[in-house]
């Protein structure tokens, strides 16, 4: 991505923030600096950026590959990226410059985009609570982790119900 914007926006000033850019003290800093005083044209970040920076001069964010959120492993994935998303939508078009947000995606069609497009968390919230009931997951149902350490197991286990699961090693 670094290497080939130059090549799309030729005389325009590009900025990579990220944790490996801006590793070493006083670089995160004069990186912002440099955005804040409109010095730089274009900002390539991580979801560092997404959180607790007002951007006044910012009108347009891309956000790529946003589809592992959709499938990952964590059950929760799907909750943390709707709040990512909505919370980098608000970092374009702040002040009295409108806004325009791009995401990339191979699922359109996908309810989870068409919720996030209408800014409506409710039918989201519900569908993925529907979601997790039938799998049983959180908050539908309660998880634990129960780490043995004994050679008799069994000694160590009290009150695990019939619905549980134990990995023990």
């Amino acid at each position: 991505m670094e290497e080939s914007l130059p090549q799309h926006f030729p005389g325009k000033k590009i900025l990579r923030i990220d944790r490996d850019s801006t590793s070493k003290k006083g670089e995160l800093d004069a990186a912002l600096a440099q955005v804040h005083s409109g010095e730089v044209d274009i900002v390539i970040g991580t979801q560092m950026l997404a959180k607790g920076h007002d951007f006044d001069l910012l009108t347009t964010v891309v956000v790529l590959n946003a589809d592992t959120g959709l499938y990952s492993v964590d059950f929760r994935a799907e909750e943390r990226l709707f709040a990512l998303l909505t919370q980098v939508a608000g970092r374009a078009g702040r002040r009295e410059l409108p806004g325009e947000v791009f995401i990339q995606t191979a699922f359109s069609d996908h309810p989870f985009y068409h919720q996030l497009l209408a800014r409506d968390f409710a039918p989201f919230a519900d569908r993925t609570l529907h979601e997790r009931q039938m799998m049983l997951l959180p908050p539908a149902n309660a998880w634990g982790l129960v780490s043995c350490r004994r050679s008799r197991v069994r000694a160590s286990i009290v009150g695990i119900g019939a619905n549980s699961c134990l990995y023990c090693t």
